[in-house]
This record gives C-alpha cells, sequence and structure tokens, in this order.
C-alpha cells in the first residue's frame, strides 16, 4: 500500500516537474504556446525516445485521465459567470468550440488508426 502511494507520488512528481519546466520555457521565451501544451510535448519526446520509461507515468497519467471531466468543471462555471454574452459572440464561440471538438477526434482517431496499423503489421511479422 505505501509502495503503491509512493510510486504515485513520484509519477506525480514527474508529470508536476515537466509542467513546471514547460511553464518556465514558455515564460522565459515569451511563445504563445501554454506551458502545459509544452510540457506535455517535453513528455512525448521523454517516451518516445525512450528516455524514461512509460511505466514512470502510467499510473499517474491514468488517474488524471479517469478524472478528466473533474478538471473541467471550472471552465464550464467561468463561462456560465460571462453569463451575457452577445448573441453574434455566443454564435462564434460556439462555432469554434464545436470546430475545435470535431477536429480533436479526428486527429485523435487517425492517431490510433495508426498506431493499430502499426501493431497489426507487428503481429502478422512476428506470426509468420
Amino acid at each position: 500500500m505505501i509502495k503503491d502511494f509512493t510510486a504515485l507520488a513520484l509519477q506525480f512528481l514527474l508529470l508536476w516537474v515537466l509542467f513546471q519546466i514547460g511553464t518556465w520555457f514558455s515564460e522565459t521565451t515569451g511563445l504563445a504556446v501554454p506551458g502545459n501544451v509544452i510540457g506535455l510535448i517535453l513528455l512525448l519526446t521523454l517516451l518516445i525516445t525512450r528516455v524514461i520509461p512509460i511505466s514512470w507515468v502510467d499510473r499517474g497519467a491514468g488517474l488524471f485521465v479517469k478524472h478528466l471531466g473533474f478538471f473541467f468543471i471550472p471552465i464550464c462555471v467561468g463561462v456560465l459567470a460571462v453569463g451575457t454574452l452577445s448573441p453574434q459572440l455566443a454564435f462564434s464561440l460556439t462555432v469554434i468550440l464545436l470546430l475545435s471538438t470535431l477536429a480533436g477526434i479526428a486527429v485523435t482517431g487517425k492517431i490510433f488508426q495508426s498506431i493499430a496499423g502499426r501493431k497489426e503489421l507487428e503481429n502478422d511479422r512476428s506470426s509468420t
């Protein structure tokens, strides 16, 4: 139990450190990219290059993904607090949200299909 908690805490710590590095880089360079995005790109780079194994972040990241809806509650409350948007602004915001959601779904689908295709090729090669 203590060992599991320690491992999870270390995974959260690693993810937090990558977030802080991304935030520092974003603020230092003045890039218009949020620090959390830079941190995720750094994490992806470290995983692809196998500098860190996925086992170092899988449980911590999985817990974040499992409770992802919880992290959107402040955003929803903020949108509701605005309340009196002009109809034109509300329409523009709705169109932007729909298009960005569809783009996210499409990109995720393509990435998943690409990964699944590679797995099939690996399975075909190993079975022959």
